[in-house]
């Protein structure tokens, strides 16, 4: 059973029942997660002027300058793990999509 307080907040959101509301809320979120990964994941290909893939062999090859400067690094890293966050909004995006929510 829902509190008054979360179902008067839930009858703002499309859907018909409590699990349509939810199962629209949670889409909306996975959505909004996946546009920020990919708004920063673009400055990331802005500022070296390539996409990871091509930025992770040229790390590996010694051809980013300042590699082991800790801005490089730091960028290296987040920008690596946003590829991942990436790919777990889409998988939940394409798993709510799957199953007809």
């Amino acid at each position: 059973m829902l509190s008054k307080r979360i179902s008067a907040r839930l009858k703002n959101f499309a859907g018909e029942t409590v699990e349509a509301k939810i199962d629209y809320l949670a889409e909306r979120t996975a959505t909004a997660n996946l546009r920020e990964c990919n708004e920063r994941i673009s400055q990331f290909e802005s500022r070296y002027g390539r996409i990871f893939s091509e930025f992770e062999s040229a790390w590996r090859r010694g051809e980013i300058p300042h590699a082991h400067a800790y801005q490089t690094e730091t960028d290296y890293i987040e920008w690596e793990a946003l590829g991942q966050e990436k790919e777990h909004w889409l998988k939940r995006i394409v798993e709510s999509q799957s199953n007809g929510e």
